[in-house]
C-alpha cells in the first residue's frame, strides 16, 4: 500500500493509516488497508493475527473504531506475564461492578473496571452481567499494564449483546 503523506502539523508529516490510527477511525481506508493495518498491529502487539485480538466496531456517528477484543489481551497478559492479584465483584440493583488488580513483573499494580447491566427480574441476565464486568475488567487492566490506550468505542457493549 502506498499513502500518501498529509501534513497535519506543520512540520509533521503522517500518511492515512496514521492518522486514522490517532482518531481511532478507520473510516476512508480502503478494506486492504484496514485489513493490512489491523495485522500490523496484532504482529506488533507480538500477538498473531490469525487469532483476530482485533475486531472494528461501527459507532453511532459511523465511525469504525479499532477495539482489542478479549482474546487479545489475554494474550498481551500472557505475553508480559501480568498475574492476576485480585477481582472484586459488586452487584447493585441493576449493575454488576466489577474491579480488576493485576501485578506487573517488576511489581507494579495495575486496577482498571468492567461494568454491565442486568435485569433483576430476570436471573440469568445477572450470570451474563457478572460475566460481561469481568471479561471488561481483564481486557481494561491488562490494557493499561501494557501502556495501550484506545478511546473506548461507547456502544461497543451493545454491538456485542447483539
Amino acid at each position: 500500500m502506498t499513502a500518501e503523506p498529509v501534513t497535519a502539523t506543520p512540520g509533521v508529516v503522517t500518511d492515512d493509516r496514521t492518522l486514522a490510527l490517532l482518531r481511532n477511525d478507520l473510516r476512508g481506508l480502503t478494506k486492504s488497508a484496514i485489513g493490512e493495518l489491523v495485522a500490523e498491529l496484532a504482529r506488533r502487539m507480538g500477538v498473531d493475527p490469525a487469532l483476530a485480538p482485533i475486531d472494528l466496531i461501527p459507532d453511532k456517528s459511523g465511525a469504525l473504531r479499532l477495539y482489542i477484543n478479549a482474546r487479545g489481551a489475554s494474550e498481551l497478559a500472557k505475553q508480559h506475564d501480568l498475574s492476576d492479584a485480585s477481582l472484586e465483584v459488586d452487584i447493585r440493583e441493576r449493575v454488576v461492578i466489577v474491579q480488576g488488580t493485576k501485578t506487573t513483573p517488576n511489581g507494579r499494580i495495575v486496577r482498571d473496571v468492567g461494568a454491565a447491566a442486568f435485569d433483576p427480574d430476570r436471573a440469568d441476565t445477572l450470570a451474563r452481567a457478572v460475566k460481561a464486568a469481568t471479561t471488561s475488567a481483564h481486557r481494561r487492566t491488562t490494557l493499561r499494564a501494557v501502556g495501550i490506550f484506545l478511546s473506548e468505542p461507547e456502544d461497543a457493549r451493545a454491538v456485542f449483546d447483539a
